[in-house]
């Protein structure tokens, strides 16, 4: 199967500067386990070459948010975590930075650094030089008691602060070391995005609010709104303080962000994980709270906005909600992809269309079910995968077959609508034909996290899997390839953790 080589032309299904949080047991052990150990953030030398010199973006505010250097080939960025064996478990969690090219994910082309604080990442272009750069927030993490294992890692039972958040310029030659932003240090970064509408990319700050059942060593804070443009020593042009902690009672845990009306402003829904508490004085908590850019820098509530999601009459309401964000029509404007958990292990998507005059105003509805139960719905990603032009949806079912997870591409159609199912094509572990060996225990977490990206130029989206229990536990990434026929085991390339630098058993 041959590959397209030279520079890809880009798609405006595409454009990827939204931002997600989700609670996926993968992204979740990531983050968390990040910080389960202690270490400086020592790099370690380039794998190889870099990538050749790119160019930026002609216009900053089209630019895609999956390469890095600007060559036409998109870059992969993730986290694996290490550990070693024994009753004392030690944990090491690399960032890893890997370099597209017209043959793919190029492991000669990588970086990873050790012992990073793994906050989620966001891709954007902080300071409009029209390249896309790599940010994270640094979340502060102890591990009190045992803490909870899984096959990523250690899940450490509290949060106890942020220590601010950091960014790796992009440019030519790809991303530079990284940098601490100069945002006040308990900035706790939840989503990246114009939220303004003066064409710069805005950091939300989500604040961090106290409760009887979650101590910490870190004071409550207000949220703030960082807006751009920043300069190149990661200042923000000015902060507008917000309150998003209900009368001081919770917390955002994670956001869904898009500009879903094409307003120019993102909108952003603020997913809170409530408690109950016995005192009949506590005001009740909102499970989410939608709230809408504007101009001055505030996040006024979005009424159309909450109006739409409520007229989804959702299994569980909005407890445990998990969204993606992305063009699933293709008409330019940001989409809301949202599971919904229907009875016990079911799952059914639910596409929210983005519409002039707000979510849900154009479009009815799509649900998309399958026969594949396993929690399908999340991780969901919209791009072109069949290469057709045409935006299609790559849905991750996470807890299919004992957590061995499944992916099914649906693809798209001339009208913006999905196809219906039975053109849908799946891949698992246990599909013939893809390369490396899985674990006979299942657990292998075949799921793909957003963003899809390019990584060969051949104008065809790809999916990146991380596969930790591969290869007797030394993990292995998984790059599938769009085809114009859907997901193709013959269709793949792969390396391992040692390939770009990193060793799992410490």
């Amino acid at each position: 199967m041959t590959r397209t080589t030279g520079k890809r032309t880009r798609a405006a299904i595409r454009v990827r500067t939204r931002t997600r949080t989700t609670a996926v047991l993968l992204t979740a052990a990531l983050l968390f386990a990040a910080t389960a150990c202690s270490g400086s953030e020592d790099d370690a030398p380039p794998r190889g070459e870099r990538p050749a010199a790119g160019k930026p973006a002609a216009d900053p505010k089209a630019l895609d948010t999956g390469d890095f250097n600007g060559d036409g080939y998109d870059d992969y960025a993730g986290y694996v975590v290490a550990s070693s064996k024994g009753a004392d478990k030690r944990y090491s969690t690399h960032l890893v930075i890997v370099y597209g090219s017209n043959e793919g994910l190029h492991p000669g082309w990588s970086r990873h650094y050790t012992d990073v604080a793994g906050g989620e990442l966001f891709r954007a272009d902080l300071d409009g030089d029209g390249y896309t750069d790599l940010l994270a927030g640094r979340p502060d993490m102890t591990k009190e008691g045992t803490p909870y294992e899984n096959s990523i890692g250690a899940y450490p039972e509290r949060f106890t602060g942020a220590t601010g958040a950091r960014v790796w310029w992009g440019g030519p030659r790809g991303l530079s070391e990284p940098k601490d932003l100069a945002v006040p240090k308990d900035t706790r970064l939840m989503a990246v995005a114009d939220f303004d509408g003066d064409g710069r990319t805005d950091l939300l700050d989500a604040g961090f609010k106290k409760s009887p059942d979650r101590p910490t060593v870190q004071d409550a804070t207000d949220g703030r709104m960082l807006l751009g443009p920043y300069d190149r020593k990661g200042a923000p042009a000015r902060a507008v303080p917000l309150d998003l902690g209900q009368d001081g009672w919770a917390t955002p845990a994670r956001t869904t962000t898009g500009d879903f009306d094409g307003d120019g402003r993102a909108e952003v829904l603020l997913h809170y994980e409530c408690v109950d508490y016995e005192d009949e004085t506590t005001p009740p908590c909102e499970q989410m709270e939608m709230r809408e850019g504007a101009a001055d820098g505030s996040l006024p509530a979005d009424s159309l906005l909450k109006a739409a999601l409520s007229d989804l009459d959702l299994w569980n309401g909005f407890d445990g909600v998990t969204a993606d964000v992305g063009d699933a029509d293709g008409d330019g404007l940001d989409d809301l992809l949202i599971k919904d958990s229907v009875g016990s292990g079911d799952g059914v998507l639910r596409v929210l269309y983005g519409a002039k005059a707000g979510l849900g105003a154009g479009r009815d509805v799509a649900s998309v079910a399958p026969d594949v139960g396993g929690g399908f719905g999340s991780p969901a990603a919209a791009g072109d995968m069949t290469g057709d032009g045409r935006p299609d949806l790559l849905v991750s079912a996470p807890s299919f077959r004992n957590h061995d997870g499944r992916l099914t591409l649906v693809p798209g159609t001339s009208d913006g609508s999905l196809a219906p199912t039975d053109r849908a094509t799946s891949m698992d572990s246990k599909t013939k034909g893809l390369p490396g060996t899985r674990n006979p225990y299942e657990w292998n977490d075949f799921t793909a996290d957003p963003p899809l990206l390019d990584v060969n130029g051949d104008d065809h989206d790809d999916a990146v899997l991380f596969l930790p229990l591969y290869e007797k536990r030394k993990g292995m990434f998984l790059v599938v390839y769009g085809t114009d026929e859907g997901l193709d085991p013959e269709r793949t390339s792969h390396f391992s953790p040692a390939d770009v630098g990193v060793s799992r058993k410490l």
